[in-house]
């Protein structure tokens, strides 16, 4: 689509050494990247993300300066309604406006739309791009400042457990039943850091393993925190005695292989 790495010329190229900086010239037909202004004191840079299939998470360099604008560029060959957010350093994503839309996710909008403007100048921390993520009618409805648990079971057993208004770690029971389960599903609202995790205990008090996906070399890849996206798949139908959401989780791979 549009191209943006002219305007990045104009401002002051030294301010910012970014190792994943990205050129016109060395652009991948299916490759993203961001420009990151503020005219104010004259900066700008651009953040190369590269193709983009899954959820991708760039850091951004060590600064303390404060971004205006975001500018979301495509290539012809990736997903062209593809968005992407930007997270302060809470990890909380920023909202931007363009023209009538306002949203934490941004897309392309190509030379006619131009860029996203925050309302309120921030420090970025990350850029986090997701085939997943869509535009938002109304940013500040309640479902978008919730992270939602399924827990689904053999047969048609299934129950969903919202945390509304979430910030910081919480935990719960399950909604309606204790199981048996065997797959949990997270959904993580547009207001909210889009890498927060959650994590199970079964009966025992002891952490539930799940797994989803492959690793490179072909073997299952588990964890014991989960993220949002596709369903994780537990070894063998299990009771949940509690579910906890944290910001603070990270993934904890093990090897799944006997699982």
């Amino acid at each position: 689509m549009h191209s943006t790495f002219a305007a990045a010329s104009l401002l002051i190229a030294s301010a910012y050494a970014l190792p994943q900086a990205a050129t016109a010239s060395t652009s991948a037909d299916t490759d993203v990247s961001v420009l990151l202004q503020s005219q104010s004191i004259e900066l700008g840079f651009t953040v190369d993300i590269g193709p983009v299939t899954a959820l991708v998470s760039k850091p951004v360099a060590d600064s303390t300066d404060k971004i205006e604008t975001f500018d979301l560029n495509v290539g012809a060959g990736a997903k062209q309604d593809l968005r992407c957010q930007a997270l302060g350093l809470d990890g909380i994503p920023l909202i931007a406006t363009r023209g009538p839309n306002r949203d934490t996710s941004f897309s392309d909008g190509g030379d006619e739309k131009g860029a996203w403007t925050f309302e309120t100048p921030s420090v970025i921390s990350k850029i986090v791009c997701d085939p997943a993520f869509v535009q938002i009618a109304d940013i500040d409805a309640p479902e978008n400042s919730e992270i939602r648990v399924q827990l689904s079971g053999p047969g048609e057993l299934a129950t969903q457990t919202p945390f509304e208004n979430f910030k910081d770690a919480v935990s719960s029971g399950p909604v309606g039943s204790r199981g048996l389960y065997d797959q949990i599903s997270i959904t993580v609202g547009a207001k909210l850091n889009p890498e927060t995790r959650c994590s199970l205990l079964n009966g025992r008090n002891k952490a539930i393993k799940a797994v989803r996906g492959t690793n490179a070399d072909g073997t299952p890849k588990g964890d014991v925190t989960f993220s949002k996206g596709n369903p994780w798949t537990f070894d063998k139908p299990r009771f949940v005695n509690k579910i906890t959401c944290d910001p603070k989780f990270v993934a904890e791979p093990f090897d799944a292989t006997d699982l």
